[in-house]
């Protein structure tokens, strides 16, 4: 059992004395593996006996946050008086085996090749996941090796992420709607008529009530990775080792949070508010929020801001990054010790990053 982290994001939904609020907040991991190893006993090919292993693992975790004093009784400004507990299972079978096919062969001092598949079944998704990764490894001379590597992950949502407690925090936001009477836009001049809001609409506070923390609805994260590289160890000087590896790695379904201004934008440039970005607008009878409604607009509270938006963790964002990592390592014996130096670096050729489906692709290799 250990202490499960407080959100320290949003610190002005901290604005409290801390004596006053001292929440139960717990997690609890219970974890049991079996694994086995081994080789096929006499079978061997010419590169010696194909090795295997194979396992089981049952994982449980869960989270309760349990608020008392003032934030139990709804006094505390931004901290919700509910008790947010919630739990899951994962139950995953996993193989591999090493397959040698050629040693000590002309052209082929090493030739290997490895298959390992992890099947993953939790609790609260619908169906079981299957993993793969291939491996391929040829050193044609005992000096120079050539490898690969293709592999699919999965990162199933932590504890945290699905049932950490759900906060409010009041954002700063620019609105669509604020003198749309000089606006080209023909959506947003519609949505904001539609609204009920006059065309010279101005604000007294640019903030918006907004919602922070799990999702219980979370999909896993998804990835797929491919690495090729060479070794050299030169024959004539043993003590010198160098590698290059090339990567590309692509991440679909991260988990994040999409933004007020992005969810509010995106929302009021689609047609009769038809856009998904609505949907994250639940506006200000939230049950969280509560706040008196504006008398002509669902997300709008009666001082005509956008309350609730909906900001808790969502599968939005996309990864793909594509580089090089080298490394050159020399090792000198000494009596009875061993000197290493050796300089290993990264080239980012590389890093985009899509916030959101049909955010603008941001290109990071380089900052």
């Amino acid at each position: 059992v250990h202490p499960f982290p407080v959100d320290t994001r949003h610190p002005h939904s901290q604005d409290y004395n801390q004596d006053d609020h001292s929440p139960v907040q717990r997690s609890q991991l219970t974890s049991l593996h079996f694994n086995l190893t081994g080789d096929f006993g006499d079978f061997e090919l010419p590169g010696g006996p194909i090795q295997w292993a194979a396992g089981l693992e049952h994982r449980s975790e869960e989270a309760l946050f349990l608020p008392d004093g003032a934030g139990a009784l709804g006094m505390i400004y931004f901290v919700s008086p509910d008790k947010t507990e919630g739990k899951y299972s994962v139950d995953e079978f996993y193989g591999e085996i090493r397959v040698p096919i050629l040693e000590s062969a002309p052209f082929a001092d090493v030739l290997a090749a490895e298959i390992s598949v992890r099947s993953s079944d939790y609790s609260n998704l619908d169906d079981t996941t299957t993993n793969w990764k291939y491996a391929l490894e040829w050193g044609p001379i005992p000096s120079l090796r050539f490898r690969a590597v293709y592999a699919e992950g999965f990162r199933g949502a932590s504890i945290g992420e699905m049932f950490g407690p759900q906060t409010l925090s009041a954002q700063q936001y620019n609105d669509p709607c604020v003198n749309y009477g000089n606006s080209g836009n023909a959506t947003v001049i519609a949505n904001c008529q539609a609204d009920g809001l006059p065309p010279d609409f101005q604000l007294s506070s640019n903030q918006a009530t907004s919602i922070f923390g799990g999702n219980p609805e979370l999909e896993p994260e998804e990835s797929e990775s491919l690495t090729v590289g060479i070794v050299i160890s030169p024959e004539s000087l043993p003590e010198l080792t160098a590698s290059l590896d090339y990567f590309n790695i692509e991440i679909t379904n991260a988990i994040g949070t999409a933004g007020t201004d992005n969810v509010i934008t995106g929302c009021y440039n689609s047609p009769n508010f038809d856009s998904a970005w609505c949907d994250l607008m639940p506006g200000p009878t939230h049950p969280l929020v509560g706040a008196a409604p504006h008398p002509t607009s669902p997300y709008r509270n009666s001082l005509g801001a956008v309350s609730g938006v909906l900001l808790t963790n969502a599968n939005l964002a996309d990864y793909e990054t594509e580089g090089v990592d080298f490394a050159v390592n020399y090792a000198w014996d000494l009596d009875n010790s061993q000197l290493n130096l050796g300089v290993m670096g990264t080239y980012l050729s590389k890093y985009d990053y899509t916030p959101f489906e049909g955010a603008d692709t941001v290109e990071l290799a380089g900052f």
